[in-house]
């Protein structure tokens, strides 16, 4: 019997006109570095969502260096690229709430409820 968190569940995605295309183009690049043609939006968002939550862990950062072999200087260096990484997507994060708000607002002061 499989367990419910091992299931493959889908959730809806909102993208702004530009930004599906921006992804698009990305995933046509993906597909020829990483050599396969399975990849589409769904998968590319999937990978995105584990690599989110891979880079809050400190300890795997530490684990990756380890096995890469990487001095301690290097480390302390990959360990600010992520933090850079969480403050920019914290940074969007915000932005995209925010903008998702607005619009939410505007729709529906254009139908009237409130």
């Amino acid at each position: 019997m499989s367990n419910e968190l091992d299931r493959i569940h889908s959730v809806t995605t909102r993208l702004r006109g530009y930004d599906l295309v921006l992804l698009d183009q990305a995933i046509a690049q993906w597909k020829l570095t990483v050599g396969s043609r399975k990849i589409d939006t769904s998968v590319a968002l999937n990978a995105a969502a584990l690599l989110i939550i891979r880079a809050g862990d400190e300890n795997l950062i530490r684990e990756h260096a380890e096995r890469k072999g990487m001095p301690d200087q290097d480390l302390e260096k990959l360990i600010g690229y992520y933090k850079w990484f969480f403050d920019e997507y914290f940074e969007v994060l915000r932005d995209v709430v925010e903008t998702r708000k607005r619009l939410d607002g505007r729709r529906k002061g254009d139908s009237g409820e409130e």
